[in-house]
């Protein structure tokens, strides 16, 4: 398969994300991309993708909230300790789509943590996903 580059998700004018909900147990993110295909992504993932810590901090803990905003290009996953990360459609992509031209983010530890957690438990991939 040829790899997926950035035009390819701009058809339309569609909404980058077309779904995304809190998996049942709260330790993942479920999410639909534009081109169709969904991924499961467990939150200590999400997390270390930033590195540098939350967007914001809420002073109220709540449960695992999950939200699609903007004009579908970013997702707001607000964390039961109140930490809020602002997520874009490219982001999820880098980590989580091996046929993604820029698999595995531009950073060096970004890099490093996606071939970590890809040895270690294989793609995001929901089986159920009508994708490519």
């Amino acid at each position: 398969m040829s790899q997926l580059t950035d035009a390819d998700f701009s058809l339309n004018d569609m909404p980058f994300i077309r779904g995304a909900e809190a998996v049942e147990n709260r330790s993942a993110v479920r999410v639909t991309l534009s081109h169709g295909q969904s991924y499961e992504i467990p939150i200590m993932y999400l997390q270390l993708w930033y590195s540098e810590g939350p967007h914001e901090i809420s002073r109220e803990p709540r449960k695992l909230e999950v939200k699609i905003v903007g004009d579908g290009d970013l997702l707001r996953v607000r964390l039961p300790d109140g930490s809020v990360y602002l997520v874009a459609w490219d982001v999820i992509l880098m980590a989580c789509e091996p046929d993604y031209v820029h698999f595995g983010g531009l950073t060096e530890y970004s890099k490093s943590t996606t071939k970590e957690w890809y040895e270690k438990i294989g793609p995001f991939y929901l089986q159920d996903s009508g994708s490519s």
